[in-house]
């Protein structure tokens, strides 16, 4: 049987990573580093969520292919040519970028993709050493809001005096007060009105995992590691999860516009940019999204002009199917019971594989790493050895497990 292994760099300047190729400079930090507590480790910007990941998947791809893995039983068995499984590779180097030329690839290459699963790798291990296991991934639409001086006030052309701002208006303030009337006071809920009304609730088995997880979750752990010191919903175990994972977020990225360095010029902005991006939960179409929040911020007290830079839809797989039924049972051979969620609140484009080509998509391996798009992110050394021993023991489970 084929397992398809999806490979992906997140490049954020848009270079793709393959066999041999570095882009990063990684150094070997001492198991003092507080931020590699669990033992001597990478530390890099992008060592787990740009550049690592496809570096490290390029090594074990190559491992699997020459058959040089730790996993002895998969050694004999790909130097005699007699693995269980046909393994397609597909590494794509733009995700960071919103995977623009993927869905062509997919369309175009729909035939030589065919296969009995879709794997994508990835660090599964928590700090304190468990393994998380999610089944799906939320969309995403990514979009820059822009306010610019025009017939309606404010410097058309250039900054100009901050005293001006008692007769004139300011693109700035305009953004701010369009940004404000996406979100209430509390930020719990959108302001957008039609956003929820395509939002699918939670299904039997999603219920069945979240009343589980809410024995196990340890809140405390991701309050830790992103330091934060309070969630933004008063409700605990099961609900704060629904809230989470089948609830749209609606993240403000940044803001760019007018003078914050030092001293004390004042200005008043000819143009003000930001950020934003929405998370999409099962249901939920990025095409309606987008047209829902370009008609709420084209309300004409805002004057402020909104462009698409990315979106894709959401994915969802079942810890019943084969890619993920499997992938449970790999982690239990290894010793792990892993804590299954039903979606991962960031986003990635599975949907091409569950949606468009009609396979499951696995998401996991052994090891750690952290502090995703923040300064140090880092992967533990223990944990790659952990990684290539986990994924090849898969392999070996998938084509034991299909026909």
């Amino acid at each position: 049987m084929r397992v398809h292994a999806l490979v992906e760099d997140l490049e954020t300047a848009g270079r793709a990573i393959v066999a041999g190729a570095t882009v990063v400079q990684l150094r070997v930090k001492g198991s003092a580093e507080q931020l590699i507590a669990a033992g001597r480790g990478f530390r890099a910007l992008g060592t787990t969520f740009v550049a690592m990941r496809p570096l490290c998947h390029a090594w074990w791809s190559a491992r699997l292919i020459a058959g040089t893995t730790s996993c002895p039983t998969y050694r004999r068995q790909a130097t005699a040519g007699t693995l269980p499984v046909n393994l397609k590779f597909l590494v794509e180097g733009e995700e960071e970028l919103g995977s623009p030329n993927l869905p062509g690839v997919v369309e175009r290459q729909r035939d030589a993709l065919a296969a009995d699963a879709a794997f994508f790798p990835a660090f599964s291990q928590d700090p304190d050493g468990k393994v998380v296991m999610y089944l799906g991934a939320k969309g995403t639409v990514h979009f820059e809001v822009t306010a610019r001086g025009g017939d309606w006030g404010g410097p058309t052309s250039r900054g100009i005096h901050g005293s001006n701002a008692a007769w004139f208006h300011s693109p700035a303030w305009a953004l701010v007060q369009a940004l404000a009337g996406m979100l209430t006071v509390d930020q719990r809920r959108i302001a957008v009105r039609g956003i929820y009304d395509d939002v699918a609730p939670p299904s039997e088995e999603d219920e069945l995992l979240l009343a589980r997880l809410s024995e196990t979750l340890a809140l405390d752990t991701y309050l830790r590691q992103n330091d934060v010191r309070r969630f933004k919903h008063p409700e605990q175990g099961a609900d704060l999860l629904r809230h989470f994972l089948f609830e749209p977020g609606l993240n403000l990225n940044g803001i760019a516009s007018g003078y914050v360095g030092p001293g004390t010029k004042t200005v008043v902005p000819h143009e003000a940019r930001a950020r934003v991006d929405i998370r999409l939960v099962p249901r939920m179409q990025p095409e309606t999204v987008f047209s829902l929040m370009r008609e709420h911020l084209g309300q004409s007290e805002y004057h402020v002009e909104t462009e698409l830079l990315h979106a894709y839809t959401w994915s969802k797989s079942s810890v019943s199917d084969v890619a993920n039924s499997v992938l449970r049972e790999t982690y239990r051979s290894l010793g792990f019971e892993p804590e299954v969620w039903p979606l991962i609140a960031g986003s990635a484009p599975f949907y091409l594989f569950t949606q468009r080509l009609g396979i499951p998509v696995a998401m996991g391996g052994l090891g750690h790493g952290g502090r995703q798009h923040s300064p140090d992110e880092y992967a533990t050394v223990d944990g790659l050895r952990l990684f290539e021993k986990s994924v090849a023991e898969y392999v070996l489970r998938f084509g034991a497990h299909t026909p």
